[in-house]
């Protein structure tokens, strides 16, 4: 399911299936971030800056797996 954020300068794209997560970043790359829980995710929606919830939020902790570049 493709979530709606905020418009980003650092994240294109967001899609949240079960409890993966699957950000496209602007400066290209999809990453998978895995076993993030929904209010996380919700927060992302509600955020004024998405870049920096991912920052705080998400990156560096939760399981990640580079699908493309």
């Amino acid at each position: 399911m493709q979530v709606s954020i905020p418009q980003s300068s650092t994240i294109k794209k967001a899609d949240y299936m079960g409890n993966t997560l699957t950000l496209e970043f602007a400066r290209g790359g999809v990453y998978q971030y895995d076993e993030v829980p929904a209010v996380i995710v919700a927060g992302l929606t509600l955020t004024d800056s998405a870049g920096s919830f991912f920052s705080r939020f998400i990156k560096n902790k939760y399981r990640v797996t580079k699908l493309t570049n």
